[in-house]
C-alpha cells in the first residue's frame, strides 16, 4: 500500500505494541514506561507520541475477561486512534474503532494505521541521521537550523579526524614528533566538535518537542511535566523539580522558549547539594575568602592552551540549608540563572557572569511574583 504524507509512529507497529503488552520493551532507549493505576502508558521521547492500554476486567475465580480492553494511540499533533476490543468474545466484529473521535469500520481503521506504521526492523535502527531526517520533515525553521548546525559540526569533526590520520602517516615516515602532537590535538578537537554537535542535536529535539507552543503557559507547563518525568531531572528530589518547574515557567513567560531550552540542555544531569552552614569561597577578583548562600560549579575540558569547553553532565549546585524560605528560593533561582547564562564554549569571567546572573534573576523574580517584590530599575 502506498504511504501518504502522514508521519510514522512506532506505536502503529503491531509487533511493538504486542511486546509492550507482554511487558517487553523492544526500544528501551526510546520508549519510556509511564504506567499509572490500571492503565499501561508508553511514551516515545523522540516524536512525543503516546500509547495507552487498559486491559478489560476479569472474573476473580477463573481470570476470564468480562468486557472491553482499551487501546489508544495519540500522536503529538493531537490525532487519536482508539480501539476497544471485546475480550469476552472471539467475534472481532464486536470490536469498536474510532479515529479522531469518529467511529470507523475495522477496515478503515487498519488502513489508516498502515499509513503511519513502520516495520520494527526500521525503528530499531534509530540512528542520529534517521532522527534528523524525521525532524527536518516537520519543517520548523528553528529545528532545521539546529539540525543543519549539528550536521556541519559532525562534518568538521570528520575532516579533523582525516587530517589527523594523514599527519600520523607523515609522522611514521619522517619520525617528526611534532606531527604526532598535532595529530593528537586534532583528535581532541574533533571530540569537542562532536560534543557541540550533540548539543545542537539535543536542541533540535527540544525545539521540535515544544514546537506548537507559543505563549500558552498552561500548555507549556503540561508539556514540561511530560518531558521531565521521562527524560529530565530524574535524579532530583520532588521539591527541587517543583522549584525548577516554577523557574522555567517564569523563564518561559518572561524570556521565552529559547532560554528554557538552553537551561534544559545544561541541567539534564545535575546535582543539588545542601550545607548546614555558610559556603566559603575565594573572591576571584580580591582573592579574599567570603561566604555566600549558593555556588554553582561547572566541569570543563581543555581545548588548546587557553580555551575551555563546558561539560554538560557535571553541574553541581550547592546551597545553604539554614536560609529562610524566601532567601533560599532566591539563592536557588540565582544559581539556576548562572547555569543558564554560562556559555557552552569559553567562559565568562566571574564578575561578568555574576552581573549578568544578578540582573537576570532580579528580572525573573520581579516579573513572576514569586517573591512578591518589584523589580528595581
Amino acid at each position: 500500500m502506498e504511504k501518504d504524507n502522514k508521519r510514522y509512529s512506532i506505536f502503529a507497529s503491531q509487533d511493538i505494541v504486542s511486546n509492550l503488552k507482554k511487558g517487553r520493551n523492544p526500544l528501551p532507549k526510546r520508549i519510556k514506561n509511564l504506567d499509572s493505576c490500571k492503565t499501561m502508558t508508553w511514551y516515545d521521547i523522540i516524536t512525543g507520541d503516546y500509547y495507552r492500554y487498559t486491559p478489560s476486567q476479569k472474573r476473580q475465580y477463573d481470570g476470564k475477561p468480562l468486557g472491553y480492553s482499551f487501546e489508544c494511540l495519540c500522536l503529538r499533533d493531537g490525532a487519536t486512534y482508539i480501539r476497544e476490543i471485546a475480550e469476552y468474545s472471539d467475534d472481532r466484529s464486536k470490536d469498536k474503532y474510532r479515529i479522531n473521535g469518529e467511529y470507523v469500520t475495522r477496515e478503515e481503521f487498519f488502513d489508516e494505521i498502515s499509513k503511519i506504521s513502520l516495520n520494527q526492523t526500521d525503528t530499531t535502527k534509530n540512528t542520529k541521521q534517521e532522527v534528523i531526517e524525521e525532524l527536518l520533515s516537520h519543517g520548523n525553521y528553528e529545528v532545521v537550523k539546529s539540525c543543519m548546525r549539528s550536521m556541519e559540526l559532525d562534518l568538521e569533526a570528520k575532516d579533523l579526524v582525516k587530517n589527523a590520520i594523514e599527519l600520523e602517516k607523515e609522522e611514521s615516515e619522517s619520525h617528526d614528533r611534532k606531527l604526532l602532537d598535532k595529530a593528537v590535538r586534532l583528535y581532541i578537537d574533533s571530540e569537542i566538535l562532536k560534543k557541540q554537535s550533540n548539543v545542537e542535536f539535543q536542541r533540535a529535539m527540544l525545539q521540535d518537542f515544544f514546537a506548537d507552543i507559543t505563549d500558552e503557559r498552561t500548555i507549556f507547563k503540561s508539556r514540561l511535566f511530560d518531558l521531565m518525568r521521562t527524560h529530565y531531572f530524574t535524579n532530583l528530589e520532588e521539591p527541587e523539580v517543583e522549584e525548577i518547574t516554577k523557574y522555567l515557567v517564569a523563564v518561559f513567560s518572561t524570556k521565552g522558549l529559547n532560554d528554557v531550552i538552553e537551561f534544559l540542555l545544561k541541567m539534564k544531569e545535575t546535582r543539588i547539594e545542601y550545607y548546614d552552614d555558610l559556603i566559603f569561597t575565594i573572591n576571584p577578583q580580591t582573592k579574599i575568602p567570603c561566604s555566600i548562600p549558593g555556588v554553582t560549579s561547572f566541569s570543563y575540558t581543555t581545548n588548546g592552551e587557553d580555551k575551555k569547553h563546558l561539560e554538560l553532565d557535571q553541574t553541581i549546585i550547592t546551597l545553604c540549608r539554614f536560609l529562610d524560605d524566601e532567601e533560599l528560593k532566591k539563592a536557588k533561582w540565582h544559581e539556576f540563572s548562572r547555569v543558564l547564562l554560562q556559555p557552552f564554549t569559553g567562559t565568562d569571567d566571574e564578575k561578568t557572569l555574576e552581573d549578568k546572573t544578578a540582573h537576570y534573576t532580579d528580572e525573573l523574580l520581579g516579573n513572576s511574583g514569586v517573591l512578591d517584590r518589584k523589580l528595581k530599575i
